[in-house]
Order: structure tokens, then sequence, then C-alpha cells
């Protein structure tokens, strides 16, 4: 069985809001964890830690996935799929 433990910076997604004000900055962080946790559990993955714009996540622990590197990099496509729809992209 294999296990993918995948961390980014999500610093780039906050940029144009944090330079706005600071509840939309907070809005935005928010908005984007939900969509990142929502599509990470919706391919068997695992939120570990989101600190400040620091993100963990991983796929076959506690369960195990032979293929965690696929479920990851499906789920990271959904979110860059949502974000750009967003966007208007």
């Amino acid at each position: 069985m294999t296990v993918s433990v995948y961390s980014f910076d999500a610093g780039a997604e906050f940029e144009s809001a944090g330079q706005h004000h600071t509840e939309l900055l907070h809005a935005c962080r928010r908005g984007f964890m939900e969509l990142v946790d929502r599509h990470v559990q919706e391919h068997g993955g695992t939120l570990l830690s989101a600190v400040g714009e620091d993100v963990t996540v991983c796929f076959g622990y506690p369960r195990a996935w032979e293929d965690a590197p696929q479920r990851a990099v499906r789920a990271a496509l959904a979110v860059r799929r949502d974000l750009e729809c967003s966007r208007g992209g």
C-alpha cells in the first residue's frame, strides 16, 4: 500500500484579497480551506494541517489505498478546476 503526503503554500490564492481587507482575506482563506478539505475527503484523503498559508494533506492514511498518488492528483485537479471556475476562467 502507498501513503502520499503533500504540502503546499496557498499564499498566492490570498494575495489580492489581503491587499483589500482583512475580513475579505479571512473569508477567502476559510472558503479555500473548505474547498480543499471537501475535495481531499471526496478522494479518500485527510487534511492534516492548515497553518497560515501552509497546507498538508495525506492520502493512504489512516486507511491505506494502493492508488493514493492518483487520488491526490484527482483531488488537486478538482480544487484547481473549482478555483478557475470561481475566477471566471
